[in-house]
């Protein structure tokens, strides 16, 4: 890998120049074939000096943030085969650039143990992050942030399913949703091949909304209603369409603002033309970074995650907490790994009334 100090200054200055552009870390890397750890720690070092001349290091190790090391954890629970170079991504993406030394000494602190380049999780519960099921109800009852999965969650549909039956090819891509949901293939992956068998216009798009609504889920607008009540705010996180999940909310009273999703592109004439590939939902661990920019744009104390995925699985650690949803659809790698699994949102509002 290109080491930043190999690289010329005019080539951090075009780093530079295209971040404040607003160009994001991957969109540099291919447009200047530069890594994204690379992109990362140049910017990083502006930030921190305010150049991109070379200066004198200062002799000191590099202190990993302890939000980075429970996105290194989390990434790790949601894919034990994650290798160090994925995770050296993943955290570069974050703004923390790592050494993949650095990577393996401070996981194998929490237990991984490693076979060359790959991660292998030892299913032993001393070492699992997860909280237990008493931990996870005080933590719900106590959340000042509850973010919520959409599909198959807060609505007894699949949106893409959905969408894909009306556009008459629904049994390929309800398949791969199953696969998606249950963790087999990434996110991003199943997403672009999915849309690629459907490649809806923007007429069917909103001939969907308007023909066939989403269908809420029993007792979920009565939860909203009780946790906005009490001063708890509400999130919808979603890999699905804003454009539907906005439908959503909008029944919800809950302000658009607050919904994170993916967004489909339409050329002029209306045909697709693609979905937004920079949104952190359109990609695994993306529901996961949501949370971390929640919590540090609204300082929220004690989040909580409530999905029926393995996407919304992989959102805890940095959640706080997960609840598994299965009141639409039982997913069992989801049951099996979540510490507190309910079918009917009416659990949740009895365990509200505790308090």
């Amino acid at each position: 890998m290109v080491k930043t100090e190999e690289l010329s200054e005019n080539v951090r200055q075009n780093v530079i120049d295209l971040h404040k552009t607003g160009y994001g870390y991957k969109k540099i890397r291919n447009k200047l074939n530069l890594p994204v750890s690379t992109v990362a720690s140049i910017i990083k070092k502006f930030k921190a000096t305010g150049t991109v001349a070379n200066l004198p290091g200062r002799g000191c190790k590099q202190i990993l943030p302890l939000r980075a090391v429970k996105e290194m954890v989390g990434q790790v629970h949601s894919n034990p085969k994650a290798t160090l170079g994925y995770l050296q991504e993943c955290l570069a993406s974050s703004g923390f650039n790592v050494s993949k030394a650095t990577i393996r000494r401070r996981l194998h602190d929490f237990g991984f143990m490693w076979t060359d380049e790959t991660a292998d999780l030892f299913e032993h519960p001393s070492l699992r992050t997860m909280t237990t099921l008493a931990e996870t109800k005080e933590i719900f009852r106590s959340a000042d942030a509850v973010c919520f999965d959409v599909d198959s969650t807060v609505i007894k549909e699949e949106g893409i399913d959905e969408l894909a039956k009306f556009c008459g090819v629904g049994d390929a891509v309800t398949e791969m949703t199953r696969k998606a949901m249950g963790g087999s293939m990434t996110f991003k992956t199943a997403l672009t091949e999915r849309l690629s068998i459907i490649r809806c216009s923007r007429e069917q798009v909103n001939k969907l909304i308007t023909d066939h609504p989403p269908q809420l889920t029993a007792g979920i607008k009565e939860l909203v209603e009780t946790l906005q009540q009490r001063n708890v705010k509400v999130f919808l996180i979603s890999g699905g369409f804003r454009c539907i999940v906005e439908h959503v909310a909008t029944q919800l009273n809950i302000p658009l603002h607050h919904v994170y999703a993916n967004r489909l592109k339409f050329y002029f004439n209306g045909e697709y033309a693609g979905f937004d590939e920079t949104q952190p939902t359109a990609e695994s661990g993306g529901k996961g970074r949501v949370i971390s920019m929640l919590r540090e744009q609204y300082g929220l104390k004690r989040v909580v995650m409530i999905g029926d995925g393995a996407t919304d699985l992989e959102a805890c650690p940095p959640a706080d907490a997960f609840i598994g949803f299965g009141g639409n659809v039982v997913r069992p790698q989801v049951k099996e790994r979540s510490s507190w699994y309910v079918t009917s949102f009416r659990e949740l509002l009895k365990e509200l009334e505790k308090i």
